[in-house]
């Protein structure tokens, strides 16, 4: 597939999973992005830099849920309260501690998955299309920053193939 279409592609799906907040459509999109991930072409690197983004991915998104736990949440329905100190009205609002609400919970998880599906996406891009190829598509004028992100996107891949080869 060319480089366009899997250009296309990456951006459709962090459009897709960044504007809607429907955890079905969410779940969709993340279990698409698997599949693709599977029957893309790539190496051997590319399948450990999945692996360890999904690892990080799901670590972000229990993160999230614990973020959302200890700020505190909006809503009615309360499973549970975490005591928290009390913080002065001048910082804003913010709020440590407190009611631990389904609602807050639900949002946190449906962010989290959002946050999830592009890391997934990103990942697969990263994998299927060749550091070089992305490179040739930017413009003269852009050229520095797209190094910048070349370099970034084949950091994580590197340093696995750097591990294996120390093991």
């Amino acid at each position: 597939m060319s480089t366009h279409a899997w250009l296309a592609w990456v951006l459709m799906v962090m459009a897709v999973a960044l504007s809607t907040s429907n955890p079905l459509y969410l779940a969709l999109v993340l279990l698409c992005v698997l599949l693709v991930g599977v029957l893309a072409p790539k190496t051997g690197t590319a399948v450990a830099g999945l692996r360890a983004v999904l690892f990080l991915g799901a670590g972000l998104f229990v993160l999230s849920l614990g973020i959302a736990a200890v700020n505190g949440g909006f809503g009615d329905h309360v499973l549970f309260t975490i005591p928290g100190p009390q913080v002065p009205g001048w910082l804003g609002g913010l709020q440590l501690g407190g009611p631990v609400t389904g609602e807050g919970l639900v949002a946190a998880s449906v962010r989290g998955l959002a946050i999830l599906a592009v890391l997934v996406a990103f990942a697969v891009f990263n994998g299927a299309v060749s550091p070089h190829r992305v490179l040739r598509l930017a413009p003269a004028a852009l050229f520095h920053a797209g190094l910048v992100v070349t370099v970034g996107l084949t950091l994580l891949p590197s340093t696995i193939d750097d591990l294996r080869r120390i093991r």
